[in-house]
């Protein structure tokens, strides 16, 4: 079941945002067609840009949703996720330059 909810930071609404609740949600991750700027996975131990048409914005956030590291993912590349993340954030390639967003931010999901 996909839940439509917002991230936030500090109350800003950055994002419309799909939470994952299954493993073939997890699989699929960020869909560029998906009317969401958004998705938060959880878990998530693999990461990968190869079904994207672009490149990635991904944040790997603890259990408190702060973000503890950011990269970029570009096309068709896979990666681990950092020691210690409860979540990960995957966005469209420079959602996060347009949002601010860097390392130590704290988000806030709503809906």
């Amino acid at each position: 079941m996909i839940v439509m909810s917002w991230l936030l930071r500090q109350g800003e609404v950055l994002a419309s945002i799909e939470i994952t609740s299954s493993l073939y949600e997890r699989l699929i991750g960020f869909r560029p067609e998906s009317l969401f700027a958004a998705t938060m996975l959880r878990p998530a131990v693999l990461i990968q840009s190869i079904s994207c048409r672009s490149s990635l914005d991904i944040a790997f956030c603890d259990h408190n949703l702060v973000v503890v590291s950011i990269i970029f993912l570009k096309k068709n590349r896979i990666c681990l996720t950092k020691p210690k993340t409860a979540f990960v954030l995957e966005a469209p390639g420079g959602s996060f330059e347009r949002w601010n967003l860097q390392k130590g931010d704290c988000l806030e999901i709503k809906g």
